[in-house]
């Protein structure tokens, strides 16, 4: 039941790709839209602090900046990547034992 419903949910995000790519004129192909995509990486960069005497880290989230051509094509899609570095929390909280 969970495998169908994966499936389900996999189709149908993958029809709306199709749909908005449409809408965007530019065509069906989200295969391709997708491999293009790849070209966008992200990188969370962990800097050292050293307050007094305790230790901590910053987390900067940053995006790559995409070749001429990708950057064309988000900005026909309405996209916008983030252009400087943003903090971001520890999503996994340490354990102390």
């Amino acid at each position: 039941m969970c495998a169908r419903f994966r499936t389900l949910s996999a189709l149908a995000m993958w029809r709306s790709l199709e749909q908005w790519m449409s809408a965007k004129g530019l065509g069906t192909s989200a295969r391709q839209l997708v491999k293009e995509m790849a070209g966008v990486k992200s990188m969370d960069v962990i800097i050292p602090l050293k307050r007094a005497a305790e230790e901590a880290q910053m987390r900067l989230r940053v995006v790559s900046t995409p070749e001429p051509e990708l950057g064309q094509l988000l900005a026909h899609l309405g996209l916008r990547l983030p252009k400087g570095a943003r903090q971001i929390a520890n999503v996994v909280p340490k354990i102390a034992h």
